[in-house]
Parts: C-alpha cells; structure tokens; sequence
C-alpha cells in the first residue's frame, strides 16, 4: 500500500507512530510501524542509541526527511505467512500521536481495505547441490620461515593445485564457494614447541596467500593446525619393510612412558641409526603439507515445480519500496571535544573533554586545558598562562527521559588552576592562581555530533602575584613588590563548539542502524 504521511503537523519534541494491522474478528496481525520523529526524540535515539516507542527493525524516519520527500509517499510492502483467517480480513491503520515525556496526545485508528484472496502462478525452481574438494599441497619453507617463496623448491607446482581448482571453481557462475578450510602440519622433526609455532603460522600464511590472490572473502576461510603429523609418520612406518618396524611403530603408540613427542622421535634417532636414516630422507620431508577442503554449491538441473498458492493481497500490482527506509542511525557519544571560540580570538590555544555518564547521561566531567605562551619584541612582551581545570556539570530538564545527550541547561561547580607571566615593555607581573566556582549555561544541537554551547561562571580566583621590572633584554628580572591577588566575580565566560566523538569509532557499539 501507499503511505501519504503529507497531513502530519511533526512538532520538535513529537513522534507520530502509524501501525498497519490485518484484521478478521478477534484474529489480528500487526505489522512494523512506521515512527516519524521530530527533532529532539531523533537526537535522544541518535545520542542515546535507544528508541523509546519502537523496536531496531521498524521503520524510523526523521520529519524533516519526510518533508523533504515529493508528495511525502511512502510505498509499503511486507510479505506476511499465509493463515486462513487472513481470507476476509480487513487492514486497519492505528495512529498515535506522542509528545514530549511519552504522554498519549491523540489516537485513531480507520479502515483501509479488505484484503482478496488472489492464486498465485506455479513456480518452477532448481535444486542446489553442495560438493566437496579436497587436495594435499607440500609447500616448503626457508628453515624455520613462515614466509610464502612462490619461486622456492617445488612450491609453483604446490601453489598451482589450489589455484586452478579454485580458478575453474570462480569461473562458472553457477557456482558458490561456501568455505575454504586449510589445516596445515609440521613434521615430527624439531623441538615440539617451536612445531607449534611453524605450523601455525605457516598455515596461516598460505591462507593470506590464497586469499590475496584470489579475493576471497576472508569470512569463508578457516585455518586449522596439527602441530608435528605423527599419524603420517606411523603411516609410512607400517607401509615400509624397515628392520625394526615393530620396534619403531611400538616407541610411536607409547604416548604413557613416553608422552613427550621430542622424547619420542630421540629415541628412534639414537637406538635405530639405520631405519631413521631411511625416515629423514624418505618420509619427514613429506609430513611438512597442507590439506585443503573446498565446500561449494552449485546449481543442479533438475526442476523442482511448486504448486502456486493462494494469499491475500490488497492491491493488484505488488508493491516494493521506492526507496530504502532509512532507520535512525544510533551514534551515542562516549566523550565531546569542544574549544571556546571567545578564548581563539585572543590567540588562547584550548580544548575540553567532556565525559557524560549517569542514569540517561544527567551528569557529566570535564576537563579543560588552555595555555596561550608567546614572547616576542626582544623578550619585553609576554603572554603567557597556562590554565587547567575540572568541572562537574548537572545537566537539566523536565524530561530527562528524553532529553538528547550533553543537550539543554546545565549547571555545574569548576575548579581551575593556573600560572602566568603578562608582561608590556618589560614591566609585568608573575603569579601562580586557584580559582573556583559555579556555572551554567545551554548547549543547543546543530548536527548529529555537533553541539554549540553558551555558559558562564562566578567564583573567586587567588594566589601570590609579583610585580618586575625586566632589564638587561630582559635576561634579568628585578623584583619590585609581591603581593596577594584575590577576586570575586565573573571568571569565565564562554562560546564553544562541541564535537561528539561516537562510541562505535572505539569499537564499542556493535549494534549499528541499517535499512529496512
């Protein structure tokens, strides 16, 4: 159906919710909404990441949005199981309008259509079938390297199995490559430890490898190790016609007395000279291999026919949406960066870093620091401070429940402390101060993560202040009083712009907002 959403007078602290349900008698299915959120409940959802009146998988759109589109029309189309009560029902769509606080302002509901029962034409499908391949690849490696040398040894040859079966795999658009497993071994020779190591890593490495160079998705690639391949090893041993195969197969099954794998492998090194000779040369090398299994599924010819079925439908043509729904993004801040725009114009470098938490993000900390150190005309001028502080902020609201993050009035108690040297044509004054205070002020919203922000503060500022005179190019400083600099009044005043850095830039949002 057809959404008009043109009537709909959208306040900023409002939320119209529009409810489309199938009904026949005491039988109903309600489908997802459709929200249109005004200004501040889309900035509370977008800073908070919570949706008060909706799930993550409704439709969610901003009024400004919905204005901005042609005619505000809206094509919505949901697919919903066939049930036999469905024959006869009846669309209803049930508006409610909600302000500020969640308080129920209005609420209607009307009819739209009765649905028709319509047949749908048989369909005919294809069946899908998953294979396996499977394949060994012996790739060497530099001593103790776990780097790929396609140029090394025999290692074209190795590469070039896997690659042309997955090349003859990609080439055929009937087939979907599903996984690609790698599980790679190291042979017995060598310290157990430093096998682990090599045939982690080396695995790893050709998986890279394959990945790179075929652009797979690196989703459907698994790795798996064994360590050193004893299960080769035995193989070999009792397919062999060595001397002392009893004797050595016996050593290779003794994991109680002999549970070490080193230990293992030193005593048929020491006490059957000859028959390991034999198993260096002919068997070690080869237990260094890759095993690799591809799953694919690829399309069968066979056809598979599905009788048409019968289902309600309310309009003749099917209906898809125009245009993807764009759901409201969550960007909940876990820290602002702001700079007082009054303290840039006098050349007073500064940045404050703003932390909400609390229950709905009512409290916030602080810190600032600001620190303007310039001297110039032979040393006979300075501006010099250096400014740090904290500030606890209290932020206000009748609704906090729904108030956008770092958003609205706010009141609050600083503490600052500092040092300077003001100095004209080499006359100037020294000091070191603490100040403290109240504040308040409001912070308004301009964008999804940027704020501006106005506050003030009364307080008291004190600390010892010295009076020079500078001589010399004003290499030497003479001292001319000392005295105690105490004030109660203003003490800041300022204009910031505030940037909300996300929490998902950190990684720690998984959740993100998505189409419907």
């Amino acid at each position: 159906m057809t959404l008009r959403l043109s009537d709909l007078t959208v306040g900023k602290r409002d939320v119209w919710l529009l409810v489309p349900r199938l009904v026949n008698g005491a039988d109903s299915i309600e489908m997802p909404s459709v929200g249109i959120y005004g200004r501040i409940p889309y900035y509370y959802a977008v800073r908070s990441g919570l949706h008060l009146y909706q799930d993550e998988c409704d439709i969610m759109l901003r009024a400004k949005e919905v204005r901005g589109r042609k005619g505000a029309a809206f094509s919505y189309a949901r697919t919903l199981r066939h049930r036999a009560w469905l024959e006869g029902a009846e669309v209803k769509l049930f508006l409610t309008h909600i302000a500020c606080c969640g308080d129920v302002m209005d609420s209607r509901s009307w009819r739209v259509l009765e649905t028709r029962l319509v047949q749908l034409p048989d369909s005919i499908v294809y069946r899908r079938f998953t294979k396996e391949a499977h394949g060994t690849a012996h790739v060497d490696f530099v001593l103790d390297s776990i780097w790929i040398d396609p140029a090394y040894h025999d290692n074209r040859h190795e590469l070039g199995k896997i690659s042309r079966l997955l090349d003859s795999l990609q080439a055929d658009p009937r087939i979907h490559i599903d996984s690609v497993t790698f599980h790679g071994y190291a042979s017995p020779e060598g310290p157990y430890r430093h096998n682990v190591w090599l045939a982690k890593n080396r695995v790893k490495a050709l998986a890279d490898y394959i990945i790179e160079k075929h652009r797979l998705d690196p989703a459907i690639v698994s790795q798996q190790y064994t360590p050193e391949d004893w299960v080769g090893l035995r193989r070999y041993v009792e397919a062999s016609s060595l001397p002392h195969r009893a004797e050595i197969l016996a050593v290779i099954d003794d994991t109680v007395r002999r549970p070490d794998p080193d230990v293992r492998l030193r005593y048929i090194r020491r006490t059957y000279v000859e028959d390991f000779a034999d198993i260096f040369d002919n068997s070690l090398p080869f237990l260094r291999h890759t095993d690799y299994t591809i799953l694919y599924t690829t399309d069968g010819t066979r056809e598979e026919r599905i009788p048409g079925r019968i289902v309600p439908r309310i309009e003749e043509d099917v209906l898809v949406p125009d245009t993807p729904f764009h759901t409201i993004p969550p960007l909940p801040p876990l820290f602002a960066v702001k700079t007082n725009l009054l303290l840039d114009a006098i050349a007073w470098p500064n940045v404050e870093v703003e932390v909400p938490f609390g229950k709905n993000a009512q409290w916030s900390l602080m810190a600032e620091w600001g620190s303007p150190w310039y001297v110039w005309h032979h040393n006979s001028r300075a501006y010099e401070i250096l400014n740090v502080g904290l500030e606890l902020r209290r932020w206000l609201g009748k609704c906090p429940d729904c108030r956008p993050v770092l958003t609205g009035g706010f009141v609050g108690l600083y503490a600052a402390v500092g040092k300077y040297d003001i100095e004209w044509n080499s006359i100037g004054d020294q000091g070191e101060y603490l100040s403290f205070g109240a504040s308040a002020g409001y912070s308004w919203l301009l964008r999804k993560c940027l704020n501006l922000e106005v506050s003030g503060s009364l307080g008291v500022l004190f600390g010892p202040q010295r009076h020079y005179h500078g001589e010399f190019s004003d290499t030497h400083l003479i001292w001319k009083s000392f005295d105690d600099l105490f004030y109660v009044g203003p003490t800041q005043l300022k204009v910031s712009i505030v940037w909300l850095i996300p929490r998902k830039w950190f990684g720690l949002d998984k959740k993100k907002g998505g189409e419907q």
